[in-house]
């Protein structure tokens, strides 16, 4: 139940020098933030019908969550964060207009009662805390944006949702988000004129611009290192020719991962993502043959980051036995245990590698013996260089509670983006079509984006588009001009009708040809 007009009604008839402590302790308990705040509130240039916007979490895609919303003069936004300090800095940029407060979304209490404070709740937290914020906005009525996947957990509140006419919104970002509503409106426009889809696949990648893609993944990160190290190892369905393809994990960056020749001028590769089965009974794709949702990457991510699965560094569940292992040294050197070093077997590949310490050879070459590939031997020794895994001293961090950890760490330190470096996004539908007349075709759907330099005060590419496709969201559930209720995703046309004409006004656009 929204309670903006006693808000309204609050800041509109109170002067500066007259306000008290009483008063202004009212104030800040309602919008989650300090008194000092509160006298900066009252002189920031709020305009309207005052609507409060909670925003959880304050990770890499916040900022620009906020500045679209910031846009709109009314919005009072608060920040919340189990990382004050993080909500904080983001909060600062707009003095009187956002806050920041602590939130740890385990104290079921705590999280309701900020809920209950504000008129819709953003949530930007890992995925499976969003359960969480489901009850507290379900039990406290409030709508909800994510950017995430819809979950099984996430699903059951659906029908009391509906029941209380809520609006759950999810899959509103990049991908999940942009790319589903640039899929459905193809898919619909086409099935309106009468005609089937018969194939399509959609692949997406955010990557650094070609000029900055200066490690052995040629990966730089705009969000959590551990969700891109774990999404390259999940088993992938998808339909090829009417047949279900079933890729094991230990497969993905072998025989499941292509080479996509869609920019002449770049060396990419893309490897199926999940379950697509799933998405297209979802979409409602009944006549396609062939359907695979995809990531891209470019050329020679396989072979490194297969190589860091295969030695075991990107374990996520074995602890690290910090009793005795000290050093990333000593963590690698676990994982070589019980093999025989075989020197001789790799000589030349440890002197193009410029390897000459008899233990490091030794090391590698037990290392080696774990990984199938035998063609690439230097590149994925001079990775394990890069990422500090020969390193004796570089110590383990008491917070690197598993290998994953430390390789996450590590990964963030040297490969996050740096002063003067851009990002670049890909997305590519491609459509087979055949139309009520029986004619075939095909139609492809692209976005190439690249975000501006860090440290110019601009935004990357990835931030951008999953803010933005959120915020226009937020917008229009806050402006009445969503009906559906329920745990939705923006498939329909009432969302991508509205979201992708407003994401065009900022340049957030697919092109669509035949070809």
């Amino acid at each position: 139940m929204e309670n903006t007009g006693d808000s309204k009604a609050l800041f509109a008839g109170i002067g500066i020098g007259a306000v008290s402590v009483g008063v202004l302790s009212l104030l800040a308990k309602k919008f989650c933030c300090t008194s000092q705040e509160v006298e900066k509130a009252l002189e920031a240039p709020i305009e309207g019908d005052i609507k409060k916007i909670l925003v959880c979490g304050s990770g890499m895609m916040t900022p620009s969550l906020i500045q679209y919303l910031m846009r709109k003069k009314n919005y009072v936004i608060t920040i919340a964060s189990n990382i004050l300090e993080d909500a904080k800095a983001i909060a600062d940029e707009y003095p009187g207009r956002a806050h920041s407060c602590y939130l740890d979304v385990s104290n079921e209490e705590a999280t309701k009662e900020l809920v209950e404070q504000n008129d819709i709740v953003i949530s930007f937290i890992p995925p499976f805390l969003h359960p969480k914020i489901f009850k507290a906005c379900a039990d406290a009525k409030r709508n909800l944006v994510t950017a995430s996947y819809i979950s099984e957990e996430m699903m059951t509140y659906d029908e009391q949702a509906k029941k209380d006419g809520l609006i759950f919104l999810n899959e509103c970002g990049l991908d999940p988000g942009i790319d589903i509503m640039s899929t459905m409106k193809i898919k619909d426009e086409v099935e309106a004129q009468g005609g089937k889809i018969t194939k399509y696949e959609s692949w997406c990648g955010g990557l650094p611009c070609a000029e900055d893609s200066d490690n052995p993944l040629g990966y730089k990160f705009s969000w959590d290192p551990k969700a891109v190290f774990k999404t390259s190892r999940n088993q992938a369905t998808f339909l090829k020719d009417g047949e279900v393809i079933n890729i094991q994990p230990d497969d993905l960056l072998s025989e499941g991962t292509r080479v996509k020749d869609y920019v002449k001028a770049l060396n990419l590769e893309g490897y199926p993502n999940r379950d697509s089965l799933a998405f297209k009974e979802a979409f409602g794709f009944k006549d396609a043959k062939t359907f695979v949702r995809g990531t891209i990457r470019y050329g020679g991510f396989r072979i490194i980051m297969r190589a860091l699965h295969q030695i075991g560094i990107t374990e996520a569940v074995q602890e690290i036995d910090q009793s005795k292992i000290k050093t990333l040294r000593a963590l690698t050197e676990s994982f070589a245990e019980g093999i025989d070093a075989k020197v001789e077997d790799y000589t030349e590949q440890l002197n193009s590698a410029s390897i000459t310490d008899e233990e490091d050879q030794k090391l590698i070459s037990k290392l080696l013996q774990k990984i199938d590939n035998k063609d690439n031997i230097v590149d994925i020794i001079n990775s394990w260089k890069f990422f500090e895994l020969l390193n004796p001293d570089r110590n383990i961090e008491e917070s690197w509670k598993t290998p994953l950890d430390a390789l996450s760490a590590i990964s963030l330190e040297k490969m996050s983006y740096g002063e003067g470096e851009r990002d670049f996004v890909i997305m590519k539908h491609i459509f087979e079509i055949e139309t009520a007349e029986g004619e075939k075709k095909t139609l492809h759907s692209t976005m190439l984006a690249t975000g501006d330099k860090v440290g110019s005060g601009g935004l990357t590419v990835m931030a951008k588009t999953v803010g933005f496709a959120a915020g226009a969201a937020v917008n229009l559930i806050l402006e009445g001009k969503i009906k559906a209720k329920g745990v939705l995703s923006p498939k329909t046309p009432e969302f991508y009708n509205q979201i992708l004409p407003i994401l065009e006004e900022d340049n957030i656009t697919l092109v669509e040809e035949e070809v």
